[in-house]
């Protein structure tokens, strides 16, 4: 709603305003500036998108959590919607208010991924220790990716950063506790904080899993299926 009337008849309100996606300028103030574009394609409206004034400022101010690959994804979908507002109307459009394409596809690799994460699923006495640190790390790092591609605002960021705390907390926990020689034995001290903590980590990555797999009728294989919560 960036246009509305004004008292005199022959004139109208205009609230909003052009904004670039990736910045126009070079230099640290520069918001989501991209060197790898060229003049032309700064100045493309490929590169634009029309916000009100609040909106533009606001995405000025936190561009972190509004990254350029998230305000394209707000021009798409806005413009997906009002196309199909104008060609079937109110009913077939707010199919267009669902999670979007993005947020889908980042669940599925995410998924994906954590399906040859055997740390997360293997049986504990098959564990070596030093190894699962490593994929633990790996899992830290794919959601690290994944968030960088979200704004703060999706149902996926909040649940990556969930999940990042859950994996800074099995790093802090077992901080004290020398993984490289640890081994299978259910009696050394230990070896049971190593289970206790990673049985923790798994539960949380569980939940999150399945919540995702449910949201975007994502289909899980019986090892992550053996993680997640079992529903009456």
């Amino acid at each position: 709603m960036t246009v509305r009337p004004h008292d005199d008849p022959d004139k109208s309100t205009i609230t909003g305003v052009a904004a670039h996606i990736n910045g126009a300028s070079d230099g640290k103030k520069a918001i989501r500036y991209d060197p790898n574009q060229t003049s032309e394609e700064r100045k493309d409206i490929c590169n634009g998108i029309w916000l009100c004034h609040d909106c533009s400022d606001i995405v000025d101010k936190d561009d972190k959590a509004y990254p350029a690959v998230l305000l394209r994804q707000w021009k798409q979908t806005h413009e997906n919607f009002i196309k199909t507002l104008q060609l079937k109307g109110y009913a077939s459009t707010l199919e267009l208010l669902k999670p979007t394409t993005v947020e889908i596809d980042l669940s599925k690799q995410l998924i994906d991924f954590f399906e040859d994460r055997r740390i997360i699923y293997e049986l504990f006495e098959k564990e070596i220790p030093r190894h699962g640190m490593q994929s633990v790390l790996q899992i830290r790092t794919e959601l690290t990716r994944v968030k960088k591609q979200l704004g703060q605002m999706s149902t996926l960021y909040t649940k990556v950063e969930q999940m990042q705390a859950a994996c800074r907390k099995f790093f802090s926990d077992l901080s004290l506790v020398d993984l490289d020689n640890l081994r299978y034995d259910p009696r050394n001290s230990d070896w049971i904080r190593f289970v206790t903590t990673l049985s923790e980590l798994r539960k949380i990555l569980g939940i999150h899993i399945a919540e995702l797999a449910a949201k975007y009728k994502i289909e899980l294989s019986d090892d992550l299926k053996s993680i997640t919560p079992i529903s009456d």
